[in-house]
C-alpha cells in the first residue's frame, strides 16, 4: 500500500473536522432541549408561584379576619368555647401560613437556580 498522499492527509483532516461539526450540532442540540426543558420548568414554577401566592394572600386574609373576630370577643370576655375554636382556627392558618411562605420561598429558589442553568446553557450556545 503507497504511502498517504497530501490529498489523503486533507480527506483525513476534512473528516475529522466534518466528524467534530456533527458532534457539536448534536451537542448543541442537546442543550437547546434542555433549555427548553428548563424554560418549561421556568414557566411551570411561576404559575405555581403565583397560586401558592394567591393561596398565601387568602388564607392571611382569613386569618386577620379571625383574628379581628378573637379580639372581638376577647373584649367581651364571653363564649370561651368560641374564643378557643377560634384560637384553633388561627393557629391553624397560622401554620398554613407558614408552609404556604416556605413552599413559596424554595420555589423562588428553585427558579433562580433555573435561571441560573439558562443563563449557563445561553453561554454555552453562544460559544459555538
Amino acid at each position: 500500500m503507497p504511502p498517504p498522499t497530501h490529498i489523503d492527509y486533507l480527506e483525513m483532516e476534512l473528516q475529522k473536522a466534518n466528524d467534530l461539526i456533527a458532534a457539536y450540532k448534536a451537542q448543541q442540540s442537546k442543550d437547546h432541549a434542555q433549555m427548553r426543558k428548563h424554560i418549561s420548568k421556568l414557566d411551570s414554577n411561576e404559575g405555581y408561584i403565583e397560586k401558592l401566592e394567591k393561596e398565601l394572600q387568602e388564607a392571611c386574609r382569613e386569618k386577620d379576619v379571625l383574628q379581628s373576630r378573637k379580639a372581638r370577643h376577647d373584649s367581651e370576655s364571653r363564649r370561651g368555647s368560641f374564643e378557643e375554636s377560634l384560637r384553633v382556627k388561627i393557629e391553624g392558618l397560622e401554620k398554613k401560613c407558614k408552609k404556604l411562605e416556605l413552599s413559596n420561598e424554595k420555589l423562588q429558589r428553585k427558579c433562580e437556580e433555573l435561571d441560573r442553568m439558562e443563563a449557563i446553557a445561553r453561554q454555552i450556545h453562544g460559544m459555538g
